[in-house]
């Protein structure tokens, strides 16, 4: 008897799921703080139901210096030199 545990599963997460997503959105409505900031804050900021996502700046990247990067190595040269002489 070969049973798919998650086939079974399923359907009953989504019915499960149907039920919960009006809860969450109805405590959210009756309580905005608990989404974090105030009552007037919360109203403001609240996400339309259309948002397209908003597409996060890339960071720059920090280059290193060959001689940072030669100071570094010589730091955890040091270092793990050091931890291997505790161990023993």
């Amino acid at each position: 008897m070969n049973v798919n545990l998650k086939a079974l599963a399923v359907p009953g997460a989504r019915t499960r799921l149907a039920e919960v997503v009006p809860e969450t959105d109805a405590l959210l409505k009756a309580l905005p703080e608990v989404n974090g900031g105030s009552t007037k804050q919360a109203r403001r900021s609240a996400p339309a139901a259309t948002a397209t996502p908003v597409r996060r700046a890339r960071r720059k990247k920090y280059h290193m210096s060959p001689e940072q990067r030669a100071a570094v190595s010589a730091r955890m040269t040091a270092y793990w030199s050091a931890r291997r002489k505790t161990k023993k």
